[in-house]
């Protein structure tokens, strides 16, 4: 889906700020402000493009990258630490010593990792073989936290250290969002029940979390489509149904990727970075978001193709911003676009086209995004059509999950449930706060695997408690609950955080959310353009989120989408929903939630 214009950035950002209360929040706080990957021990001082690392003990913390990429023997810090003094870093890598917060190294705009000294080593002084004395570790002291039944807790060997002039988990805070690091533990300042604000252990940990939860037949909550009314053709439920069979959400398929610049609009800088980008995040995510599913064979030219024609005669604004003073030319613009390509590359195996315009466009307000059959030197083709512009460029923080978002149409999805509050899922808001995909979308689309999720129904709830990995972090374990209510209803239980693939949140951001499905409920996106506030109300929905209003996390916004932290439950709240009762137990670097019957 597009959502036009700078409207919906702008209201983005002030979810942001609505959530981040600016005068609260320390500057000194502790560490980096991303969750950490773990710890790298660097032996002996290091210099990476001119930058020394003395030796010791460092903290990384990645974002938009997983941290399997940036940690171990063959990661990323470990070959740039190899790397000659003043050697370059490989393309498109660089170091960002002035960056906000701490330096960093990046391949791009929401992708890369930190790096932190935590513990540095003693370097002998200059006499005949001295051993340096290690320092004593102060042996760290548990902090029992009382459960009234046994809950699952992270696997790790002690607690943080309890000092008198350092807090305690469950202490009392005020600094929201602020984090202190302990040694190697970390503690964080959240909101919980009651609009108080503790200390909770966010000490990273990922070890995998499918031997700490009961095991469950995922199936059971694949529940059909049972629609008592369509109003459009596409799947709200397993399976999808494809518009062509080639190009399913479980096989592979061809994506070229072709920069195209103008005689008014001359590419000055090398596509291929940008390109490269694109592939990367489109890869990544396919990777840990579709289970390995979906996948891509990449066609990339690696240099700008001139088109014969101003920049202005490949314009098109799209039909649904309401401002449309031209008719509908996509097609004969996406024929110019073929016959340009088509000098370079033959199109026999490729299925889509995604085109690149110069970063600094004026005249193409509007991009081209269809799939269709299009005319080419090998007869009529099923193509799909991409092509970047002023909004792209303006309102899309990533052309990858464009991509990714528009594709999973053309696999027969129809996406765009839940709607509200849209800062969840791609699946909805490919430009949103977070880039993942929730535990239904990916159920429908066929990318779960069994131990992805914790199934049962609600004759069967014995007061189990499960320990979640949040949605955003690429870790092992039960991503959500998903509760059987009836042949065609569910109740989706999931965990939320500020991670890798959610850097636009608040650092303290965290919460539960209950999802309702029912599958008799078609989507309806007829009213978006027309008053629709998202919710299934006035259109029709096949799932929504579960309104937590009467918990008072904040005001009511009248529709404003700051008004997400009210879809979501705090550390030792609960809510009963249609025979279910969810409490939100504990939180930390995972969540832990006990679902019983209610009443």
């Amino acid at each position: 889906m597009q959502f036009k214009g700078s409207l919906s950035k702008c209201l983005l950002i002030a979810l942001a700020l609505t959530l981040i209360p600016i005068s609260t929040y320390p500057t000194t706080a502790a560490g980096p402000q991303t969750p950490s990957c773990g710890y790298y021990k660097v032996t002996t001082d290091e210099i990476i493009v001119g930058v020394k690392f003395s030796k010791g003990k460092y903290q990384i913390n990645s974002f938009g990258i997983s941290c399997s990429k940036v940690m171990g023997s063959k990661g990323l810090f470990a070959k740039f630490l190899k790397l000659k003094d003043k050697e370059p870093l490989p393309k498109p890598w660089q170091y960002l010593a002035g960056a906000v917060g701490a330096p960093k190294f990046s391949s791009g705009p929401g992708v890369g990792f930190r790096v932190q000294l935590i513990t540095p080593t003693p370097t002998p002084t200059p006499t005949p073989t001295p051993t340096p004395t290690p320092t004593p570790t102060p042996t760290p002291t548990p902090t029992p936290t009382p459960t009234s039944t046994p809950t699952p807790t992270p696997s790790r060997s002690s607690s943080p250290t309890q000092e008198t002039n350092l807090p305690k988990v469950g202490d009392k805070c005020d600094q929201r969002g602020s984090t202190r690091t302990l040694s190697t533990f970390v503690l964080r300042c959240v909101p919980v029940i009651n609009n108080l604000f503790e200390w909770v252990d966010y000490t990273p940990n990922q070890s995998n979390l499918a031997d700490k939860n009961p095991s469950s037949n995922f199936t059971h909550c694949r529940i059909p489509d049972a629609r008592l009314q369509k109003v459009q053709s596409q799947s709200i439920a397993y399976p999808v149904v494809p518009s062509n069979p080639n190009f399913t959400s479980t096989s592979t398929i061809t994506i070229a990727i072709v920069p195209i610049d103008f005689p008014d609009l001359q590419g000055t800088y090398d596509p291929k970075i940008f390109m490269n980008q694109i592939q990367e995040e489109t890869d990544q995510w396919n990777n840990w978001f579709t289970r390995g599913k979906s996948k891509i064979n990449w066609v990339i030219y690696p240099d700008w193709i001139r088109a014969n024609k101003e920049s202005i005669e490949f314009n098109w604004i799209h039909p649904q911003s309401n401002t449309s003073q031209v008719l509908d030319n996509s097609i004969s613009v996406g024929q110019d676009l073929i016959a340009l390509t088509e000098s370079k590359i033959d199109l026999k195996n490729i299925q889509d086209l995604l085109f690149i315009y110069p970063k600094n466009v004026s005249k193409i307000q509007d991009s081209i995004n269809y799939s269709r059959v299009m005319n080419t030197k090998n007869g009529g083709q099923f193509l799909g059509m991409f092509a970047t512009s002023v909004w792209s460029y303006r309102d899309q923080e990533s052309l990858a999950m464009w991509l990714i978002h528009e594709n999973m149409h053309v696999f027969g999805f129809a996406g765009h449930s839940p709607a509200w509050p849209p800062i969840f899922s791609i699946a909805h808001n490919q430009a949103g706060l977070s880039r993942v995909m929730n535990v239904w979308d990916r159920m429908v689309l066929d990318w779960l695997n069994p131990g992805d999720i914790y199934c049962t129904d609600v004759e069967s709830l014995h007061g189990e408690s499960i320990m979640l990995v949040p949605e955003e972090r690429e870790q092992s374990g039960p991503q959500g609950i998903m509760i059987k209510l009836s042949s065609h209803e569910l109740l989706v239980v999931e965990s939320h955080k500020r991670d890798e693939w959610s850097q636009s949140y608040p650092a303290d951001f965290y919460g539960i959310t209950l999802m309702y499905v029912d599958t008799t409920r078609d989507t309806d996106r007829s009213g978006e353009n027309f008053g629709d506030d998202g919710k299934g109300t006035r259109f029709a929905r096949t799932a929504t989120y579960v309104d937590l209003h009467s918990l008072n996390h904040a005001p009511a916004s009248n529709g404003s989408i700051s008004d997400g932290v009210n879809y979501m439950l705090y550390q030792g709240e609960s809510f009963d929903f249609k025979g279910v009762r969810v409490e939100f137990i504990k939180t930390g670097f995972n969540d832990i939630v006990r679902i019983s019957k209610s009443g």
